[in-house]
Parts: structure tokens; sequence; C-alpha cells
């Protein structure tokens, strides 16, 4: 999808600004856990506090993909809505 550049400009500013200070955060995790893989399928039970903390962390960063992918969810639920007025239209 095609999309114009000042948009996809503002979708980023608007994550960057919203997870700033959270993405701050994170180097300061990984060096208070810098053996820790938060994507490791297994753990000692000593890391689940630690991981906690980056779970944490990480609900509170807003990727851009979450919000593409919301757009297109909401275009796609708003579809019939859409047909029916350009049938009107269309009609009109």
């Amino acid at each position: 999808m095609q999309l114009p550049a000042p948009l996809v400009s503002q979708v980023l500013a608007a994550c960057w600004h919203t997870s700033e200070d959270t993405i701050g955060k994170l180097p300061d995790w990984r060096d208070k856990h810098p053996d820790m893989l938060p994507t490791k399928a297994f753990r000692h039970t000593s890391e689940d506090e630690a991981l906690a903390e980056y779970e944490e962390l990480a609900a509170q960063v807003t990727p851009a993909g979450d919000i593409w992918r919301a757009a297109v969810q909401r275009g796609i639920a708003a579809a019939p809505v859409i047909r029916e007025r350009q049938a009107v239209a269309v009609d009109a």
C-alpha cells in the first residue's frame, strides 16, 4: 500500500514520542541483565522477575506496525459502509 510520506513520518514520530522514555530504559535493563534473552524458550525461575520487567517495558513501546495493522483492520471493517455510501452517491 502506498501511503503519503507525511502520514508515514507523522506515525513514526508519534510512535517515537509515545515510546521515547521507555526505549531509553531498555538499554538500562539490558545492562542490568546482560545474559538475559527475553525470547529464550526456557529460563530459570530466578529470571522471571527480570522477564516481567522487560515485558512491562516492552508493552509501553508503540510499534508503528501496530498502528498500520489497526488502520487496515478499521478499513476492512468500514468497507460495507464505504460501499453503501459509494452506491448512494452513484445513484444520486
